[in-house]
């Protein structure tokens, strides 16, 4: 199989979760595709309906310890070569079969392939072309494809609780040994009602500036303690860096 689907799921509505699973479904690669629900808490009765329509498809249980701890669950009880991470709320486009044509058809394989997304109530979110540019907008993740063996020796930081995915990906697109690839197609809907659009990752905030320097260099850094002046502001806030 060549992607593995990991959805974090809590307590997740069965009509939301079926909406999603039933996205992918129809996709033409759905029978290459495992996917791996990692549930806290309860589950809904028909949450298993299409498991057939997919190549492989386990739920795993683990105690609420936040989403990217499941996904860090997710990535090991992965089987395929690259692995992408949606919420219950997200939905798979069309387009994701281009990119998975794209993923299997390549010969030395991308440690991040990154597509678009559409955000609601936002619009269209694509990949930026500068590298640098990660450090003041993240990639939407539910349009990014990693290889898992990279995210096996590199899980997500679990003391950033919102904000550990564009942690991660400062880190891998930082890194030029490592092979980034672009794509415009679309392939998720992604739901902006969640805990990341809607709470403030202070500690992300607050270490940003060091991620910028490990990564990027001590001109970066003063670029994004700058930016993060400006808007704070410009938002009548005081200055969070510690």
């Amino acid at each position: 199989m060549i992607l593995t689907v990991v959805i974090a799921a809590k307590d997740a509505p069965e009509r939301l979760l079926r909406c999603c699973l039933a996205s992918f479904a129809r996709l033409r690669a759905a029978p290459a595709l495992e996917i791996v629900i990692v549930n806290s808490g309860t589950f809904p009765e028909d949450g298993g309906a299409l498991a057939a329509q997919f190549g492989d498809f386990r739920l795993v249980e683990m105690p609420p310890q936040g989403v990217y701890a499941a996904y860090n669950r997710g990535i090991v009880e992965a089987r395929s070569r690259y692995v992408i991470f949606f919420g219950v709320d997200d939905i798979a486009l069309p387009g994701m079969d281009s990119v998975i044509d794209a993923l299997a058809a390549s010969d030395t394989g991308y440690d991040l392939f990154a597509a678009s997304s559409y955000m609601q109530s936002i619009g269209i979110s694509a990949p930026a072309h500068a590298r640098s540019a990660i450090l003041f907008r993240n990639w939407c993740h539910q349009g990014l494809f990693y290889r898992r063996d990279y995210l096996v020796g590199h899980p997500f930081d679990v003391t950033y609780r919102l904000q550990a995915d564009h942690k991660a990906n400062i880190e891998i697109i930082a890194d030029k040994r490592l092979v980034v690839g672009r794509s415009h197609e679309l392939v998720s809907y992604f739901s902006t009602g969640g805990a990341s659009q809607t709470a403030f990752d202070t500690k992300f905030r607050n270490d940003l500036p060091a991620i910028a320097r490990a990564n990027f260099g001590r001109g970066l850094e003063l670029a994004v303690i700058v930016k993060q002046r400006l808007a704070n502001m410009i938002k009548g806030r005081p200055d969070q860096r510690g």
